[in-house]
């Protein structure tokens, strides 16, 4: 079970359907279920290591960046995979003007929370549909 932490968009259930119905198709031992579809801003941690006032500062600096930027729009345009992590990942490529912009500004909030992101790689905005 993962215990990790993350910022994160959790797809609208219609495309999470499609894209895991489309993973399920090309590789029905590894695909992900819809409900775990989503697109990760910035990795946070282990659950177990975020205290409850972290949670509760993080919760509100989060509410209201949310409040004070516009909504996003972008595409899904292919696939591809990460090689160089156990298991590998298939990805599903995402293309959202602004989204280097949005992380900057949750990292900037996390760290206002006393809460430090895990980077210890970039960032590539992506989909994981199957491992």
């Amino acid at each position: 079970m993962n215990t990790g932490a993350m910022v994160a968009y959790i797809l609208p259930s219609d495309l999470a359907s499609k894209l895991s119905m489309l993973a399920h198709e090309a590789m029905p031992d590894y695909a992900e279920p819809a409900n775990a579809l989503h697109l990760t801003i910035a990795y946070i941690g282990e659950v177990k290591d975020l205290t409850p006032d972290q949670c509760l500062r993080l919760k509100a600096h989060l509410s209201e960046l949310g409040a004070r930027i516009a909504p996003l729009t972008g595409s899904i345009n292919g696939v591809g995979r990460f090689v160089d992590n156990d298991p590998n990942a298939v990805i599903a490529n995402v293309d959202v003007r602004g989204m280097t912009e949005l992380r900057s500004s949750v990292i900037t909030v996390l760290r206002m929370s006393d809460v430090e992101p895990v980077l210890n790689h970039g960032f590539t905005p992506h989909i994981t549909l199957a491992y």
